[in-house]
């Protein structure tokens, strides 16, 4: 009976949550609606600042993965610059290998607007040549955008309704859809008065990254974490260094570029069968949902949730169940859990390398119990990692139970979830806020967590943890103890 109530809470995610709003036909109307807009404003870009001449415009991620849950509301790609995707750049190891410092041999070369300013002769002129931070790359790309959409209103009418662009203010594209409603004939009894008519509109955004691609794949595949069994999807699918520098706490010198296996990500996640689809869109719905987590800070986003699905289904152990049970979500969370105990997570192509990256960022909150700084910052980075940790743990235990005698119950089960995202996301807001005192941003680095796990973090310590966010913030986890 246990095992019939949890199937029937799973497809009941599914069928209620799990799924894009839309209608296939209306998908594909604004996909394309959207893509006509995007071309437009990428070519006013380019005739503002011909440096930033686009070659590619290459789908990513979960739209385009088959995991996208909830309104059509966000749509993401990777746009490729044409002036750096060439024989004009140069490739060396930054931080580690999966970062790399980008070295322009071409003395005319449009982007050396954007190289190291050499101020004095020591590391900065021996890197004289080489792409500065991303940070100028990124403010002058946004600016041509912001520019043209104050001068010009963009908008494209599909047969469900109209798409526009709007004036936006942060680093990516918005769009609102209006979609049309049946509107009933007037008649002559209607003609002194206003018909009321329900309009459906829905924000839309899109994130552009910048990229390069990259010029020596074998290189690549040659890499100590790289796992060999997908050099042949590499070399067909190839990979791309973004715009996006390392750790700004790192202060390298100069700036290094992260490589970036998106489009070889896509092609596994489009790839799983319709099984593990819907087991990734549960607990996505269940632990991540849609939200974007803002800044850097160390969390269980949907790209971490994603990499624990690729280990568990193209791993060297595989999965070979095939029917909607707890099964292939339990081995998730508890991959899940162990990464977060050990706070690891190697990325799937790049196994040597963290997920979370080389310096870890987490809140350290106002409140005292700590004689030093220092003594703090470590203290609440294995918390905030704890915190996750006995998220993960909960739901695994809820859905796992087989004591759960109503669907009501489940129904907690899901509001518990809902509440924890939220609650997540409330923490993260006070956190990226520069003018919230409560909220202080800690790092520790790789080096500094090497060889320590949770075991270091004492259920007394989380137990007190818990009850100061109620204290301080009214936020109610003790159902996590």
């Amino acid at each position: 009976m246990a095992y019939s109530k949890q199937c029937g809470f799973l497809r009941n995610l599914v069928r209620n949550q799990c799924q894009i709003e839309q209608k296939e036909v209306e998908i594909v109307a604004i996909e394309s609606g959207l893509q006509e807009l995007i071309h437009k404003i990428l070519f006013a870009v380019e005739k503002e600042y011909s440096w930033f001449k686009i070659s590619r415009i290459l789908p990513s991620g979960s739209f385009y993965e088959g995991t996208k849950i909830g309104n059509l509301d966000e749509f993401d790609y990777m746009i490729v610059l044409q002036a750096l995707s060439g024989d004009d750049i140069e490739l060396h190891d930054g931080c580690n290998p999966w970062y790399k410092r980008i070295e322009i041999k071409d003395e005319n070369h449009c982007f050396n607007r954007y190289r190291c300013r050499v101020r004095y002769e020591n590391t900065a002129y021996n890197y004289r040549y080489h792409l500065h931070t991303s940070k100028y790359i990124v403010s002058d790309f946004w600016h041509a955008v912001t520019k043209f959409q104050k001068s010009t209103k963009l908008s494209v009418e599909i047969p469900q309704g109209i798409l526009t662009h709007e004036e936006n203010e942060s680093d990516k594209l918005l769009f609102t859809y209006i979609k049309r409603t049946g509107i009933p004939e007037s008649t002559s009894q209607d003609k002194d008065r206003c018909l009321l008519v329900p309009i459906q509109r829905m924000d839309i955004g899109v994130d552009l990254m910048m990229s390069i691609e990259h010029p020596c794949l074998e290189s690549v595949a040659k890499c100590e974490g790289f796992p060999s069994d997908y050099k042949e999807l590499l070399m067909k699918h190839g990979c791309h260094i973004v715009i996006k520098s390392c750790h700004i706490q790192h202060f390298p010198e100069p700036t290094c570029y992260f490589i970036s296996f998106a489009a070889l990500e896509l092609e596994l996640m489009k790839n799983l069968d319709e099984h593990h689809k819907k087991c990734y869109k549960i607990l996505k719905c269940l632990l991540t949902g849609e939200m974007n987590f803002k800044g850097k800070c160390m969390n269980l986003s949907s790209y971490v949730l994603k990499t624990a699905f690729l280990f568990h289904v193209y791993g060297s152990k595989g999965c070979t169940y095939s029917s909607l049970d707890t099964k292939c979500i339990n081995e998730v969370l508890d991959y899940l859990s162990s990464c977060f105990y050990n706070i690891r997570m190697p990325c799937f192509f790049a196994r040597d390398m963290n997920t979370w990256g080389h310096i870890l960022e987490f809140p350290v909150h106002s409140w005292t119990g700590w004689d030093c700084y220092d003594s703090r910052r470590i203290a609440f980075c294995f918390l905030w990692v704890k915190l996750w940790c006995k998220i993960v743990h909960f739901v695994k235990t809820a859905i796992s139970a087989e004591n759960i005698p109503k669907m009501d119950d489940w129904y907690t089960l899901h509001d518990k979830c809902e509440y924890m995202k939220r609650t997540i996301y409330y923490l993260l807001e006070k956190y990226t806020d520069w003018d919230n005192k409560d909220v202080q941003r800690g790092i520790m680095t790789n080096e500094e967590l090497k060889g320590k796990n949770l075991a270091s973090c004492s259920d007394e310590q989380f137990t007190q943890f818990v009850k100061k966010l109620q204290e301080f913030y009214n936020i109610k986890l003790s159902f996590l103890l």
